[in-house]
């Protein structure tokens, strides 16, 4: 059984409903797909952040109001959005970052992507001799072509 560790950057409608299904469905993962998923970071602008290398409550998470500073209600939280740190300390695996994007210059998410330590094996989608995953500008017979 493998084990996936996430840090969370954003913690509104898309990170938290992640941590409402981890919640309600990691032993069903567990027994029927072979992994599970622990949260060991969560870090947002309004909300604040938390950090436990042992893993976080996700019901607790899910459950946690939307106000502002909220993540210092949990044991070790802060008000602070601590985002560096929770990326770069928090021994996650995967961070799953969902936060407001500009789209001219990418940011925040170009700096978090940055932040992130180097990954441990090479992403299918980067390693030597793996197809590039289709774009949107790939017609589908562009893509069919390359199989």
């Amino acid at each position: 059984m493998t084990e996936y560790k996430l840090a969370l950057v954003g913690f509104g409608g898309v990170n938290r409903a992640l941590a409402q299904l981890i919640a309600e469905r990691n032993q069903q993962w567990k027994t029927e797909l072979g992994f599970t998923l622990k949260i060991v970071g969560v870090t947002d602008l309004f909300l604040g952040s938390v950090m436990n290398r042992h893993g976080l409550d996700a019901a607790s998470l899910a459950r946690l109001p939307a106000s502002k500073g909220a993540m210092a209600q949990l044991p070790g939280g802060t008000v602070d959005a601590l985002n560096e740190a929770v990326i770069k300390d928090c021994g996650a695996d995967i961070i799953a970052e969902a936060t407001f994007t500009n789209p001219v210059d990418g940011e925040p998410a170009t700096s978090f992507c940055r932040w992130s330590p180097p990954t441990k094996a090479p992403s299918p989608c980067t390693a030597p001799n793996s197809k590039p995953w289709p774009s949107a500008t790939t017609s589908p017979s562009n893509t069919k072509a390359r199989s």
